[in-house]
């Protein structure tokens, strides 16, 4: 995760282009492997078993390797071993920067240097974010104008969903990187009970086919009254698996059914902009 707000950094400061930091951030991808795969490929599970997990994720905020622990499919020395060699497996932005030209050592030192004073992140923060914290990202980039614990675990799922069901690339938009969605297609969900909350996606109608067939893992083409639907099923999911960790809290809420907005939406305090390989997307939090 530490690559993708590193190289928006190069990229704000003109170091790199942007189809420059593309081609980097696709040789990085193919050098890290998924846990799951890794799983397979050593034999501690089958791909039912992975399946299986992939499926539960959907409806349980909890880590893969946590939840295979739960059903007996890894135990605690196996899943540490998978970690460490997917670890060792995996190749940095620094690195390839290095390796295809890019930098010298001393020139990416002094970046990483500069981007950690711009950002005002720690090395202990870097060490987060490369294994997948996504609380210090949103805590280190999000200025939320209502001060609500709500809101700031509604946005840390929203990320870690994004990067389990649609990219694992996704990162949150800083306020220097703001987007602009021409046409796009908007959709609605009000949750109510102790808490409420109403939330609201946006996404240009042009990516909107791309986001859905990633999500539900077929292809969707554009136009296709499947893509609104899925998008739906996205939100609701994510509504969904907040509830649970809302209910876990002790405070019950229900979901009201998500719909598609006739207009942008105007009546949210906050609105937070995330990064996908296949599309931008921006999400509306009010009470």
């Amino acid at each position: 995760m530490f690559s993708q707000y590193l190289g928006s950094y190069l990229l704000r400061r003109e170091l790199i282009s942007a189809e420059e930091l593309g081609s980097l951030l696709k040789k990085e991808k193919e050098h890290r492997i998924k846990l799951g795969v890794l799983a397979i490929d050593r034999g501690y599970m089958t791909v039912d078993q992975v399946e299986e997990i992939h499926a539960q994720q959907k409806k349980i905020d909890r880590r893969f390797g946590e939840l295979a622990i739960d059903k007996g499919y890894l135990t605690s020395s196996a899943l540490e071993k998978l970690l460490t060699e997917q670890k060792e497996a995996h190749v940095s932005l620094s690195e390839i920067l290095l390796d295809e030209g890019y930098f010298s050592l001393a020139e990416i030192e002094k970046i990483v240097r500069e981007y950690k004073e711009d950002a005002g992140i720690s090395d202990r923060d870097i060490r987060s974010l490369q294994e997948g914290d996504v609380a210090i990202a949103v805590d280190r980039l999000v200025e939320f104008n209502k001060a609500d614990e709500f809101f700031r675990n509604y946005v840390i799922l929203f990320l870690r969903n994004l990067i389990r069901f649609v990219d694992p690339r996704s990162r949150i938009l800083s306020s220097q990187e703001k987007i602009e969605i021409p046409k796009g297609l908007v959709i609605e969900q009000a949750i109510r009970g102790e808490v409420d909350i109403n939330t609201a996606v946006m996404i240009d109608s042009r990516d909107a086919g791309e986001i859905a067939s990633r999500f539900s893992r077929r292809d969707i083409s554009s136009p296709d009254p499947l893509i609104s639907e899925t998008l739906k099923e996205l939100l609701n999911l994510h509504n969904g698996l907040f509830a649970v960790n809302l209910s876990n809290q002790g405070v019950e809420v229900n979901l009201n059914p998500p719909e598609i907005a006739q207009q942008a939406p105007y009546k949210f305090s906050e609105e937070i902009e995330f990064r996908t390989s296949v599309g931008d997307i921006k999400l509306f939090l009010g009470s």
